[in-house]
């Protein structure tokens, strides 16, 4: 039987891989491609969608209008006139979308957020091409999230403490609603252990890590809706009282001016914070740290902390989304509410004073993640779901 095509279409498209592109690499390495034909539809092509291209995976480049390039939540705030030009090219890309995937015989799209399925559920929909909505990012805007869970065939979230949260206005689509626990490479976790233990000396050198004080990782893009200004303001309290460093690895594409403020702050009141920006080997720093800390006000099913657990450091994180059902408060973490400082210092001085206790809690974090966050099953599972939307035959 020939492989069917299967294709996700991801409208944010950086020059690296980072975020969900990462989570769109995995599939592609994962994906069994005697069965299912991985394609990639994009607006614009980067040295991320190259470095896919190389890979042996179909890229489709479709160029949104000037109209479609502002953010979701920046096309609510502005007035009729620009919405109803939206409107208009979001209507055009549906129908350019239903002849790309009628030409290239695409049988399944997958989409990561409300904004490619409203760009091209309209067009999947009249060539008879189902889509699968994976929730990978906060829901902000009811009528949008309606229109895109209406558009879709499937809507996957990723643990059911999400879809528990779901807004009542969605609770009408139920039917659509399923669990598909995300994951992360264990294979790629364990390597990547070892070569930050076998590179410890020269890479602790080259980033000014210290083994005499708590060392602390946050792996998040450099946004408002990480919350890492709360962290900086923990860290001015925790400083007062413990030598606790703190590494910050992430980039600013989007928000250079946060970047430039949490510069500031850290280098009027705080030592030892160090932003690392992007680098090609997070893992690698991630595990000679000794946890991780994520304040984001909003997040779903974060892939850093899951990252983190495999390599057996505990985590302090946020009460939001998805984070309560990661993590047992003082088993393999600590949460904390979102936008309080105080609360958060606190937690990163109990983890400074007690370092049996950050032992056995980073042992739990392990055990967790590698009986729940497998990726490999994450997209077996996903491959299921494609057999089932196109009638093809599933191995179990």
């Amino acid at each position: 039987m020939e492989p069917l095509k299967v294709a996700i279409f991801e409208p944010y498209v950086w020059e690296r891989a980072y975020g969900n592109l990462r989570y769109i690499n995995y599939i592609f390495r994962y994906l069994d491609r005697t069965r299912f034909l991985p394609v990639l539809i994009v607006q614009r092509r980067t040295a991320y969608t190259d470095t896919v291209e190389r890979s042996g995976v179909e890229v489709i480049t479709m160029p949104a209008p000037r109209s479609l390039a502002a953010y979701n939540r920046e096309l609510l705030h502005k007035g009729p006139l620009a919405k109803g030009w939206a409107l208009g090219a979001i209507l055009a890309f549906n129908l350019r979308i239903a002849r790309t995937l009628r030409h290239h015989r695409i049988t399944v799209l997958q989409c990561h957020n409300v904004r490619s399925v409203l760009m091209a559920g309209i067009g999947a929909r009249l060539v008879g091409c189902p889509v699968i909505l994976y929730v990978k990012t906060t829901l902000i805007s009811p009528t949008l999230d309606r229109l895109a869970f209406h558009l879709a065939r499937l809507v996957l979230f990723q643990n059911r403490l999400n879809l528990e949260a779901c807004q009542p206005s969605l609770q009408r689509y139920r039917n659509k609603f399923e669990v598909l626990v995300n994951g992360v490479d264990l294979e790629e976790i364990d390597r990547a252990a070892q070569s930050g233990q076998s590179a410890g000396p020269q890479l602790r050198k080259s980033i000014g890590l210290l083994s005499d004080r708590l060392n602390l990782a946050c792996l998040a893009t450099l946004s408002p809706a990480k919350g890492i200004d709360y962290l900086l303001q923990a860290m001015k309290i925790v400083q007062q009282y413990e030598r606790v460093a703190l590494y910050i690895l992430g980039t600013d594409e989007q928000f250079p001016s946060y970047r430039s403020e949490l510069e500031t702050f850290a280098r009027q009141y705080l030592t030892d914070v160090h932003f690392l920006g992007w680098r090609e080997e997070p893992l690698c720093i991630l595990s000679l740290m000794d946890a991780l800390v994520l304040p984001s006000l909003h997040e779903d099913a974060p892939r850093s902390v899951m990252e983190a657990m495999a390599l057996g450091k505990p985590v302090i994180a946020t009460r939001v989304g998805g984070l309560p059902s990661m993590l047992e408060e003082g088993g393999n973490g600590f949460l904390v509410p979102a936008r309080d400082a105080a609360a958060l210092a606190d937690s990163i001085i109990e983890l400074a004073r007690n370092p049996e206790r950050r032992e056995r809690m980073g042992k739990a974090a392990f055990a967790v993640a590698r009986q729940r966050y497998s990726l490999a099953t994450n997209v077996q599972s996903l491959q299921r779901l494609y057999s089932r939307l196109t009638g093809a035959p599933s191995l179990n």
